[in-house]
């Protein structure tokens, strides 16, 4: 049977579908998908079907089986005229490892495409992978599997999460979405995986036993959206959540404040530490901001908002400020305040230190690895201290937003957590409690994140690019590209255009001129570049003018 949608085609035979866009196809799919148990494979019975429902805008097929796991699966293939949804549903308990969609007995599924766009951004900065290599959109960092990858694509913490979508497709366009879409509460999964083998490939989402099926389960539907290129197949993913609701959209207003150009002092920390042979952190003081302070208005420079970066703070896990370090933050931010700017203190998410073991995940040893957003008793610490760092109340620190970073999450399955949440969705519960305690303090405090995900746009004001290494080159192009995914993604959200670290002097000035034109500017250094020690010069400055001498 063929179905023909004007942007695509498919053609069904028995236990599989082959998708095809301009006539050319481009997969063949099994029907089926292997929802795999802790405790034991996924190995179905024959398909029965599919039981064909002709509607007017498409046609939704269904095979049904049972399974070495489940009393009963059903597979539901909705065609509709510009995307193709799947859903799978089973019957049964069971504790699941994973979802492997598009496999059969064993057998996967068929590529012809011969590459795939990731929104996944590393300091590799590899866009597209063969149809052979293996691909991965998760919200952490390091070795992923037991493919091997370059050491630089393990440093993939630039977007934790984005968007849960690849781009499927060939040298030259159409191309082919193809992303999961969770309801809300159901990212409990670490990893959505591309996985190929010899001719083969299938999807996976990593569940590691943390899923609990009682009864029937629905897996997170599956969307195939063809797009005349890659970044718009990735946005036609982002519009069906949109339109679906199954993510929600930010409620807070933007304050004018938020648009000012911002100063990070975290360059000129390393800057410092290169010079000292120290580490970047122990030059978070009050005494070095105050000379960031002296060179901006020797440099005649106009920063709207400055951050205070890692370590202010005497523990990670408190926020109470070291007042060795900073004996009067309270009054250094007041008198920023008094000159008409803004203070961000940074963050670093999931740090254990200082913590309780109950306000923590906690290994099997019952050592504390990260703090566990589920616990009750972190989370009243978690509104104790926001209120601290952001009210303007005696005692607490008045500062204006938060730069929320380390956002990638731990994902060791031994790990035990207070409340049933597991990956992506421990993350999400974790970032909208920050910043609904932020907001409850100060309703115009500005949270600047770097959660390029939909699922995340209700709980961020502004999405940071993040890191750069120090060998990038054509780093315009790099940051553009980063821009772009988080747009889609979060279509209100600010952009934060960061600039750590530096690459070369041209690199840097050529990327700061770019950067009006891509967000919010953002400068991290003053003197000097610290990955190669080129000076900053005044004629750098006046060609900068236009933004940063206003």
């Amino acid at each position: 049977m063929r179905i023909d949608q004007g942007s695509y085609s498919a053609q069904i035979d028995r236990n599989s579908i082959a998708l095809f866009l301009n006539d050319r196809r481009y997969l063949m799919l099994q029907a089926a998908t292997a929802i795999n148990a802790v405790e034991q494979e996924d190995c179905d019975e024959s398909l029965s079907g599919p039981e064909i429902s002709r509607y007017e805008d498409g046609v939704e097929m269904v095979w049904t089986t049972r399974s070495s796991v489940w009393e009963s699966k059903s597979y539901h293939w909705r065609f509709e005229p510009d995307a193709i949804v799947y859903r799978v549903r089973v019957k049964g308990k069971s504790n699941i490892d994973d979802v492997r969609f598009f496999t059969y007995r064993g057998k996967w599924s068929f590529f012809d495409f011969s590459r795939f766009f990731t929104p996944e951004c590393s300091l590799l900065d590899q866009r597209y992978w063969k149809s052979m290599q293996y691909g991965c959109i998760d919200a952490t960092q390091g070795q992923m599997s037991e493919f091997p990858v370059d050491e630089n694509a393990n440093n993939h913490w630039i977007f934790t999460p984005p968007p849960l979508c690849f781009s499927l497709g060939f040298s030259s366009g159409p191309w082919l979405g193809a992303g999961v879409a969770p309801k809300p509460s159901e990212y409990n999964f670490t990893r959505f995986e591309y996985r190929p083998r010899v001719w083969e490939f299938c999807f996976r989402i990593t569940c590691d036993g943390r899923t609990k099926a009682n009864g029937v389960w629905d897996a997170p539907a599956f969307v195939f959206r063809p797009a005349a290129d890659e970044y718009q197949a990735i946005g036609k993913y982002c519009d069906t959540l949109r339109a679906w609701k199954i993510v929600e959209e930010n409620q807070y207003s933007k304050a004018d404040w938020w648009s000012r150009p911002i100063f990070c002092g975290w360059g000129e920390q390393n800057v410092l530490a290169n010079r000292f042979a120290k580490r970047p952190q122990d030059f978070a003081t009050q005494e070095v901001y105050n000379r960031f302070l002296d060179t901006i208005r020797t440099l005649n420079l106009s920063p709207g908002t400055i951050i205070i970066d890692d370590k202010w703070q005497k523990l990670y896990g408190t926020c109470e400020v070291d007042d060795e370090k900073w004996p009067d933050l309270r009054g250094w931010i007041d008198a920023r305040h008094a000159e008409g700017r803004k203070v961000l203190l940074w963050y670093g998410a999931w740090s254990p230190e200082g913590l309780d073991n109950d306000e923590c995940l906690v290994d099997p040893q019952g050592r504390p690895q990260a703090c566990d957003p589920t616990s009750p008793k972190y989370q009243v610490r978690l509104q104790e201290m926001l209120s601290r760092m952001l009210s303007d109340e005696h005692g607490c620190y008045n500062a204006d937003g938060i730069k929320y970073d380390w956002t990638g999450m731990p994902i060791d399955p031994a790990l035990k957590t207070h409340g049933n949440q597991w990956g992506i969705e421990l993350l999400k519960t974790y970032t909208k409690l920050f910043y609904e305690c932020a907001k409850s303090v100060k309703p115009d405090a500005l949270i600047i994140t770097h959660t390029a995900n939909p699922y995340f746009a209700e709980c961020t004001d502004m999405i940071r690019l993040n890191d750069i290494h120090p060998s990038t080159r054509e780093l315009c192009d790099m940051m553009i590209h980063r821009q772009k995914i988080a747009k889609i993604a979060c279509p209100h959200a600010l952009i934060d255009c960061d600039n750590s670290s530096a690459t070369t002097h041209k690199e840097w000035l050529e990327y700061m001129k770019l950067q009006p034109s891509l967000g919010v500017p953002s400068l991290y250094y003053l003197s000097a570049l610290h990955p190669t020690g080129e000076l900053i010069v005044e004629d750098d400055w006046q060609q900068l003018a236009h933004v940063w001498r206003r």
